[in-house]
Protein backbone atom coordinates (compact mmCIF):
# COMPACT_ATOMS: atom_id res chain seq x y z
CA UNK A 1 0.00 0.00 0.00
CA UNK A 2 2.23 2.45 0.69
CA UNK A 3 4.91 1.61 -2.10
CA UNK A 4 1.97 2.33 -4.13
CA UNK A 5 1.52 6.37 -2.54
CA UNK A 6 5.30 6.93 -3.06
CA UNK A 7 5.17 5.72 -6.59
CA UNK A 8 2.11 7.79 -7.40
CA UNK A 9 3.31 10.88 -4.97
CA UNK A 10 5.44 12.56 -8.38
CA UNK A 11 2.26 12.12 -10.66
CA UNK A 12 0.09 13.97 -8.14
CA UNK A 13 2.70 16.93 -7.91
CA UNK A 14 3.40 17.04 -11.54
CA UNK A 15 0.05 16.18 -13.02
CA UNK A 16 -2.95 17.67 -10.61
CA UNK A 17 -2.11 21.16 -11.14
CA UNK A 18 -3.73 23.04 -14.04
CA UNK A 19 -2.34 25.82 -15.40
CA UNK A 20 -3.32 29.02 -16.50
CA UNK A 21 -2.83 32.01 -18.60
CA UNK A 22 -3.47 35.06 -19.15
CA UNK A 23 -2.27 38.68 -20.42
CA UNK A 24 -2.37 42.50 -19.70
CA UNK A 25 -4.12 44.77 -21.81
CA UNK A 26 -1.91 46.16 -25.00
CA UNK A 27 -0.72 48.96 -23.05
CA UNK A 28 1.34 46.11 -21.11
CA UNK A 29 1.00 43.37 -23.43
CA UNK A 30 4.44 42.15 -23.31
CA UNK A 31 3.21 41.32 -19.49
CA UNK A 32 2.18 37.35 -19.87
CA UNK A 33 0.55 35.43 -17.34
CA UNK A 34 1.02 31.68 -15.19
CA UNK A 35 -1.64 31.00 -12.70
CA UNK A 36 -1.29 27.39 -10.84
CA UNK A 37 -3.87 27.13 -8.18
CA UNK A 38 -2.87 24.78 -5.01
CA UNK A 39 -2.99 21.24 -5.05
CA UNK A 40 -5.27 19.88 -2.37
CA UNK A 41 -3.78 16.25 -2.14
CA UNK A 42 -0.02 17.50 -1.56
CA UNK A 43 0.84 18.69 1.56
CA UNK A 44 2.90 22.17 1.90
CA UNK A 45 1.74 23.32 -2.11
CA UNK A 46 0.71 26.61 -2.72
CA UNK A 47 -0.23 28.64 -5.75
CA UNK A 48 1.63 30.62 -8.29
CA UNK A 49 1.35 33.20 -9.66
CA UNK A 50 3.80 34.73 -12.11
CA UNK A 51 4.47 37.44 -14.89
CA UNK A 52 6.86 36.81 -17.50
CA UNK A 53 8.01 39.74 -20.09
CA UNK A 54 9.41 37.16 -22.39
CA UNK A 55 10.29 39.64 -25.08
CA UNK A 56 13.61 40.49 -23.00
CA UNK A 57 16.69 40.20 -23.86
CA UNK A 58 19.07 38.74 -20.87
CA UNK A 59 20.89 42.31 -20.76
CA UNK A 60 17.70 43.82 -20.16
CA UNK A 61 16.23 41.22 -16.92
CA UNK A 62 17.66 43.21 -14.51
CA UNK A 63 16.60 46.73 -15.55
CA UNK A 64 12.69 45.01 -16.40
CA UNK A 65 13.08 43.70 -12.61
CA UNK A 66 13.86 46.92 -10.65
CA UNK A 67 11.31 48.58 -12.91
CA UNK A 68 8.36 46.04 -11.76
CA UNK A 69 9.51 46.50 -8.05
CA UNK A 70 11.50 43.41 -7.29
CA UNK A 71 13.01 43.21 -4.12
CA UNK A 72 15.59 40.27 -4.53
CA UNK A 73 17.44 40.14 -7.74
CA UNK A 74 20.07 36.95 -8.50
CA UNK A 75 23.75 37.56 -8.94
CA UNK A 76 23.50 36.14 -12.33
CA UNK A 77 21.13 36.33 -15.14
CA UNK A 78 22.01 32.88 -16.90
CA UNK A 79 19.93 30.91 -14.40
CA UNK A 80 16.59 33.10 -15.15
CA UNK A 81 13.58 33.53 -17.00
CA UNK A 82 12.49 36.83 -17.31
CA UNK A 83 9.83 36.08 -15.24
CA UNK A 84 9.06 37.14 -11.17
CA UNK A 85 6.82 35.43 -8.47
CA UNK A 86 3.75 37.88 -7.58
CA UNK A 87 2.65 38.40 -4.17
CA UNK A 88 -0.23 40.59 -2.60
CA UNK A 89 0.51 43.57 -0.12
CA UNK A 90 -1.25 41.15 2.93
CA UNK A 91 0.69 38.41 1.79
CA UNK A 92 -2.54 36.42 1.11
CA UNK A 93 -2.73 33.75 -0.91
CA UNK A 94 -4.25 34.10 -4.55
CA UNK A 95 -7.23 32.49 -5.37
CA UNK A 96 -7.51 32.87 -9.31
CA UNK A 97 -5.83 33.81 -12.68
CA UNK A 98 -8.44 36.28 -12.83
CA UNK A 99 -6.80 37.65 -9.26
CA UNK A 100 -3.60 37.04 -10.47
CA UNK A 101 -4.15 38.66 -13.74
CA UNK A 102 -5.98 42.14 -11.88
CA UNK A 103 -2.77 42.51 -9.16
CA UNK A 104 -0.24 42.35 -12.37
CA UNK A 105 -2.19 44.51 -15.00
CA UNK A 106 -4.18 46.91 -12.54
CA UNK A 107 -1.26 47.30 -9.68
CA UNK A 108 -1.13 46.18 -6.17
CA UNK A 109 1.06 43.22 -6.83
CA UNK A 110 4.45 42.89 -4.73
CA UNK A 111 7.61 41.16 -6.62
CA UNK A 112 10.13 39.51 -5.16
CA UNK A 113 12.34 37.29 -7.07
CA UNK A 114 12.75 35.88 -10.39
CA UNK A 115 11.86 32.59 -11.50
CA UNK A 116 14.85 30.61 -12.09
CA UNK A 117 14.97 28.33 -15.32
CA UNK A 118 16.01 24.70 -12.90
CA UNK A 119 11.90 25.48 -11.34
CA UNK A 120 9.75 21.99 -11.48
CA UNK A 121 6.87 23.39 -9.79
CA UNK A 122 5.07 24.34 -13.24
CA UNK A 123 5.98 24.89 -17.37
CA UNK A 124 6.38 28.72 -18.22
CA UNK A 125 7.05 27.39 -21.99
CA UNK A 126 3.74 28.42 -23.24
CA UNK A 127 4.19 32.11 -22.33
CA UNK A 128 7.77 32.24 -22.74
CA UNK A 129 7.37 30.72 -26.52
CA UNK A 130 4.89 33.47 -27.50
CA UNK A 131 6.11 37.22 -27.35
Amino acid sequence: MYSRIILCLPMLMLGCGTQEYSQCEPHDGNLKIMYKPEIDVVPMSHPFCIVCNPTLDAAEYESWALTMGATQLPSSYEDVHPCLYVYTNSNDSIDSVEECTALVCDGGAVYNDMVGTNNGNFDLSPILANP
